[in-house]
């Protein structure tokens, strides 16, 4: 993902579920937002200065593009 972190969180939050994206943010900055308009602020606020949170949304973004493949595999 080469845009804005701003976009980046926008486009994490559409993809996974802001309880899924909130905990896999904790792992690397504990966050107390209740909702996604604070949640983002909050990670803006903090991405600047924190390589391994712009390492995890770097991941999550990666994630998101894998899942956004829309393969479908069946197994017998």
């Amino acid at each position: 993902m080469s845009t804005s972190y701003s976009h980046r969180i926008d486009t994490l939050l559409e993809r996974f579920s802001f309880n899924f994206a909130k905990g896999q943010i904790n792992e690397v900055l504990t966050l107390k937002s209740r909702s996604k308009e604070v949640f983002k602020q909050d990670i803006l606020s903090a991405v600047s200065d924190n390589p391994p949170l712009q390492d995890k949304i770097n991941k999550l973004g990666l994630l998101a593009l894998q899942l956004d493949t829309r393969q479908v595999e069946v197994f017998l």
